[in-house]
């Protein structure tokens, strides 16, 4: 009799939840009782993975706040370590008396569980089992390059507690016109970046190193800059990214453009002058103007408006150099598109923005006069967009 109900409630369970039993085993505590294992409902297992998903870079933000990254770098090549080895150095690096060593292994298991790091089994000095940890080809951008960039900076910018604000405010865009990052703290993000030095120089070190290890891909592979006498980085922040060109180019006399409060902390570069403004209102002259993550951040009016001044003070047969997120083409679902579409919701959530296709692009620059609009190099999901004045007029 119990054997027919058994039989029943296990249909029961195949009928109704689409599960099936894959088989019963022993537990472990030898009571002889059977453990019934279903089989994986995928759906609801990918949705608690999607509603999860911001537990990752949080861990990561947490683990590189803890220097855990440069502290396993800084091991024997080819040493891992567990958890308790690291907490000692992160104890002296913080100078903390003592660290949760289980707490710690916890947020590296995780992040093992992602592939970030790698992991395995050992026995401790004294025989128990421990797990330790080692550095994934991935970790390398956690990690300062020769240059001394990191994307770590880009992680704890996007995850910046204040600054993450406006995606809680994300749905304001669709009921109204409401920018989510003034909905959350009732001023734009520039000027909230102005009255907060903190986050402004966290947000200026991560636009910088982001340039740096993308540039690097750029100057080497794009060719574009050679001929250009005189050129203008439109919103160039503090100058890194003009640096790169110069250095590769050291012919071209550089002007690094952007607001007086920006422009003011920048550093100097040999070749380059910062001169600050607003770009809605005019533009340095020269033979090449170039404008990198700007047009993302505003309206089609807007992006026209700027643009319209780039060719105003653009020489005739000079060129504008645009690096922008590409957006992707509908239906595209590979990584690269994943990515730009992130962006994208991004730039909705601090400005209204938006990242384009490259039809998009062709749009804007022809509606501001321009020609001979070709991309000319694409980065992972960035693209090179180059366009002309009058290319014959030289």
């Amino acid at each position: 009799m119990l054997e027919i109900e058994q039989s029943v409630a296990d249909e029961h369970i195949r009928s109704h939840n689409h599960f099936e039993v894959l088989q019963c085993i022993d537990r472990a505590n030898g009571t002889g009782r059977k453990e019934k294992v279903l089989s994986d409902d995928r759906e609801r297992l990918n949705f608690l993975e999607l509603m999860s998903l911001s537990t990752v870079p949080m861990a990561l933000k947490a683990i590189t706040l803890l220097d855990v990254p440069q502290i396993m770098a800084d091991a024997e090549q080819g040493t891992m370590l567990s958890a308790r080895q690291i907490s000692k150095r992160v104890s002296s690096n913080k100078n903390k008396k003592s660290v949760n060593v289980n707490h710690l292994d916890r947020i590296l298991r995780f992040l093992a569980s992602c592939d970030i790091f790698e992991a395995k089994k050992v026995d401790d000095e004294s025989g128990e089992p421990e797990q330790v940890y080692g550095l994934t080809p991935i970790c390398k951008y956690l990690l300062r390059n020769a240059g001394g960039a990191s994307l770590s900076t880009l992680l704890l910018v996007r995850h910046d507690k204040q600054l993450f604000q406006s995606l809680h405010h994300l749905h304001d865009a669709v009921l109204g016109d409401d920018v989510p990052f003034a909905k959350a703290h009732d001023r734009n993000l520039f000027e909230f970046l102005e009255a907060n030095p903190q986050e402004s120089n966290l947000f200026n070190t991560a636009m910088s190193d982001m340039s740096e290890i993308y540039m690097e891909a750029i100057v080497n592979n794009y060719h574009g800059f050679k001929d250009t006498k005189t050129l203008v980085d439109v919103g160039g922040g503090t100058g890194s990214s003009l640096a790169m060109i110069l250095t590769k180019y050291p012919h071209i006399h550089g002007i690094n453009f952007d607001l007086p409060h920006v422009v003011a902390g920048a550093p100097e570069y040999d070749g380059m002058k910062h001169v600050g403004g607003n770009m809605f209102e005019q533009i340095p002259g020269g033979d090449g103007m170039y404008l990198k993550h700007i047009m993302h951040n505003w309206s089609d009016d807007s992006c026209i408006k700027v643009l319209n001044n780039c060719y105003k003070s653009l020489k005739n047969g000079g060129k504008i150099i645009m690096v922008e997120f590409l957006a992707p083409d509908p239906g595209d679902h590979s990584q690269r598109a994943r990515v730009a579409l992130s962006y994208d919701l991004v730039m909705m959530a601090h400005f209204l923005g938006k990242e384009r296709s490259e039809r998009e692009f062709r749009d804007l620059l022809r509606a501001a006069g321009f020609s001979q609009i070709r991309i000319a190099l694409r980065v992972d999901c960035v693209a090179v967009v180059e366009a002309h004045k009058n290319p014959y007029a030289r």
